[in-house]
């Protein structure tokens, strides 16, 4: 008998849980922090396809905003028209239980509010879940253009940052201070710039990322691609680097530059720049700072540009390391497919590995792949 009226009590208890979650759902013309704020935890804030002109909006702890529409074009939130000088959005003491997914985050600024940080997303000890994103042409007037992220580590998968700048600090696309280490698969980092670090910068903070791409930028600097500094041990592992440049003499690590106790870890990885750029694609400041490259191509193409420089060893020919052109299908126009020719196949008789290089594989000659981010690539040029 006992057991039966313990089963009554679990089953009010589960259904109770249960009739909490309710769906919120927001509609053109009406508010997304109206929704937010509406909503409970475990609650779920429904956008419904559209453009919202909105920004400073403030997450609720576990509350979940999803646009929704597969297309994550379909829910724009444009803080550019008219222009709204805060960020997007801002979270603070957000965990696994927070997302925002399926929605493209357009112009907003970071300038405001001192120190301007954030200009799409400011993320204050907070490990949120984003998905299915684009953060395009955000920009703050300090640091973290596209998301700046302080002792913040989300799980990103398929978030493509994309013309973001952050004008006088680091991260165009992302900036992470203070222990910040996010998961990022599937992501793309496309033409951010910065005075550092022009598509990420990392400060005492390690991200993870695996099959991403970095495609183009800018960077006053050191660091198109990443910038690394003061402990920060980022994990790169299938990643494609494609048209890095540094703008101007005496500026180095067009791809990767790192100092100050920073020792990245570069597995599958390829290393590209433009041509037009200068120093070297991968550079070290100091000898406290020692990356480990295992199955990476690392190809210097231009007059003004090597490989490796500083405290780094050339460790082409070891651990199957390799210095050969990839072949990109159209590094010019993103895409980082290779031909079937490239030495970053598993099949080719110049990778040891027998490993992928890089993010994609063989391409040049079918459809673009949906994670190549080939169709945003196309809408937002």
């Amino acid at each position: 008998m006992r057991s039966l009226v313990v089963m009554s009590l679990m089953l009010v208890v589960l259904g109770a849980v249960c009739a909490s979650a309710d769906i919120i759902y927001v509609n053109p013309g009406g508010s997304i922090q109206t929704g937010i704020d509406t909503a409970a935890p475990g609650d779920t804030v429904l956008v419904n396809d559209g453009t919202y002109n909105e920004a400073g909006i403030v997450m609720k702890p576990g509350v979940k905003l999803r646009g929704a529409s597969d297309d994550t074009t379909a829910v724009l939130i444009d803080a550019g028209n008219p222009p709204i000088m805060d960020g997007i959005f801002y979270l603070t003491g957000c965990g696994d239980t927070t997302e925002i997914s399926g929605m493209t985050l357009a112009r907003g600024t970071s300038a405001s509010v001192m120190p301007y940080q954030g200009g799409g997303m400011k993320l204050v000890n907070s490990s949120p879940v984003l998905r299915n994103l684009m953060i395009i042409e955000c920009s703050a007037l300090g640091q973290g253009g596209g998301v700046f992220c302080d002792n913040s580590s989300p799980e990103m998968t398929h978030v493509c940052l994309k013309g973001n700048a952050a004008y006088a600090g680091g991260g165009g696309g992302m900036a992470l201070i203070n222990g910040s280490d996010p998961h990022m698969l599937n992501c793309s980092l496309i033409m951010n710039s910065a005075q550092a670090g022009g598509n990420i910068s990392c400060d005492q903070s390690s991200p993870m990322l695996t099959d991403c791409i970095f495609v183009g930028g800018a960077t006053q600097n050191d660091g198109d691609g990443m910038y690394l500094t003061d402990n920060s041990h980022a994990q790169l592992t299938n990643v494609s680097f494609g048209m890095m440049q540094s703008n101007l003499p005496g500026s180095y690590g067009q791809c990767v530059y790192m100092e100050v106790n920073s020792d990245p870890v570069f597995t599958n990885v390829c290393f590209h720049n433009s041509g037009l750029g200068y120093g070297p694609l991968v550079y070290s400041q100091e000898s406290t700072s020692v990356p480990t490259f295992t199955c990476c191509n690392c190809y210097a193409w231009g007059p003004n540009s090597s490989a490796y420089g500083g405290f780094i060893t050339d460790p082409t020919g070891t651990d199957g390391n390799i210095k050969m052109d990839p072949l990109y299908c159209d590094a010019l126009n993103w895409d980082l497919h290779v031909d079937a020719a490239s030495p970053n196949l598993p099949t080719s008789p110049h990778n040891t590995c027998g490993t992928l290089i890089g993010c994609f594989g063989e391409g040049c000659d079918s459809p673009v792949e949906s994670r190549s981010w080939g169709q945003i690539k196309g809408m937002w040029r």
